[in-house]
């Protein structure tokens, strides 16, 4: 979501896949603006990501907090958590 001062835009699209309607729309300049709809399979896929990417977030998150006190006190700063890069996190997707 963004902010310019003026308006909103919303990107990516947001779908509501639960609903009876399956709506399915972007935001730009605050304008709500209706997206093509989806097949059931391209829903499923993407709540699949969804999914897969929530894990991941909160798998790095648990992380974090696991680390012990040593590792938290050094030098100040935060400790850092490993994350896959980019190539890694896009072959996740079609996976």
């Amino acid at each position: 979501m963004t902010y310019d001062g003026e308006s909103i835009s919303l990107w990516p699209s947001v779908g509501n896949w639960n609903l009876p309607c399956r709506s399915h729309y972007v935001v730009k300049g605050s304008r709500v603006i209706e997206a093509e709809p989806w097949d059931k399979a391209k829903i499923e896929a993407e709540q699949r990501r969804d999914k897969a990417a929530k894990a991941l977030f909160y798998a790095n998150s648990a992380e974090l907090v696991a680390l012990p006190k040593k590792e938290m006190q050094n030098s100040g700063s935060a400790p850092r958590v490993a994350q896959k890069g980019m190539l890694e996190k896009l072959l996740g997707w079609f996976r």
